[in-house]
């Protein structure tokens, strides 16, 4: 068997071997790191994963986030949310579920009309892929910067600069968003336009009415086995496994109450990011966050219903997307006031930062502004 070599000639040592030539690897999937968006926006046209049934210009996952947000939010072209939605899409978020792409678009026109000046940095984006399936899953964060010019649900525009994250989790197949869950700091949001949160999740617990007159159920929580303790993770024996060891400091940090395992598996200055653009730093910041929900919902249960990760290439070591749920029951005191009783479950996103086996950084959101109504719902 002959094989062509670069310049045309022929080599021997080819022409006597059997074994064919490695096939050319296609360059790695985007990384934002500290790219520019000129640079993110013109990726060229080699396919870095096979994308097949997206659009053509689409080299990756993370380029259909970066550029199909920009074509979106920053060119106004809303119409593309026909081809980049699933027509019978579920987009979950913190106070329930809206369904459908047309959803989507009149959410997207009624934020364009509120904020126009809104522009959307991509922080960073995980993604892992189904190649038999085709099935993308990517999770990403936004940086947000807009005018409150428009009117809305928050009321009539205050002209005031303001700024805030998203995290959001999608399932993409064939171009379309299949399903996404979606959380904004709505704390940071309504803080700037000088309104009042708890006032805010009074009023949006009237208007749902009919679900604040009824009792949640409120069944047993897995957390414990009837009387036994807590069963402690244990980890995977081996090389280190960045899945397992997040999965097992959640678990035991949260579930254990083993608050001990904050010191042993983040980094002394460990940089946390909450809703409301609180950040805390250090091990002692971290478990304290830890320690005050957990005094406020005693049996409260952390679960993780999604995990990936991928190499972190720009940094280093590991980068993590968790979206997890919270469960308790509100019988202790602390920043959400008096016990009230009231069974609580909350949506969580998580970007995690691990390097040398090390937790080192931890953006979280979820939604104070739904956690608050649920408190406040039969008041």
């Amino acid at each position: 068997m002959l094989w062509l070599i670069p310049n045309g000639f022929l080599s021997d040592k080819m022409a006597n071997d059997s074994t064919p030539p490695k096939p050319a690897q296609a360059p790695p999937v985007t990384e934002i790191g500290w790219k520019d968006i000129a640079t993110l926006m013109n990726p060229g046209s080699e396919k870095r994963q096979t994308m097949r049934g997206f659009d053509e210009r689409i080299v990756d996952i993370v380029d259909y986030h970066i550029r199909g947000t920009h074509w979106i939010w920053e060119e106004r072209g809303v119409g593309r949310i026909y081809n980049q939605y699933r027509h019978n899409a579920p987009v979950w978020h913190p106070h329930g579920v809206s369904y459908g792409r047309d959803q989507v678009i009149s959410d997207t026109l009624q934020m364009q009309h509120t904020f126009p000046d809104r522009r959307a940095f991509g922080d960073d984006v995980m993604w892992r892929v189904d190649e038999e399936e085709q099935t993308y899953h990517f999770s990403a964060r936004i940086t947000n910067l807009a005018h409150h010019w428009g009117h809305g649900p928050l009321g009539p525009p205050t002209g005031r600069r303001i700024h805030w994250s998203t995290l959001c989790n999608c399932i993409a197949h064939e171009n379309r968003i299949a399903e996404e869950w979606l959380i904004r700091d709505e704390t940071a949001v309504v803080r700037q336009l000088g309104l009042d949160p708890w006032e805010l999740a009074r009023t949006m617990a009237r208007q749902e009415a009919e679900w604040s007159k009824q009792d949640s159920p409120s069944g047993d929580l897995d957390r414990l086995s009837g009387q036994n303790a807590p069963q402690v993770h244990m980890p995977k024996s081996g090389d280190f496994d960045v899945e397992d060891f997040v999965r097992g400091f959640l678990h035991d940090a949260w579930n254990v109450r083993l608050l001990n395992r904050v010191r042993e598996c983040c980094a002394p200055n460990i940089l946390l990011h909450l809703p409301g653009q609180r950040e805390l730093y250090g091990t002692g910041d971290y478990t304290a966050h830890v320690t005050g929900l957990l005094a406020q919902f005693p049996d409260a249960q952390l679960l993780v219903d999604d995990l990936y990760w991928n190499p972190d290439r720009a940094k280093g070591g590991f980068k993590l997307a968790v979206r997890w749920t919270l469960q308790g029951t509100h019988e202790g005191w602390g920043a959400f006031g008096s016990p009230t009783g009231r069974r609580v479950s909350l949506m969580g996103l998580s970007h995690l930062y691990v390097r040398n086996e090390t937790l080192v950084e931890d953006y979280t959101l979820y939604s104070e502004i739904a956690l608050m109504k649920q408190l406040v719902a039969l008041e």
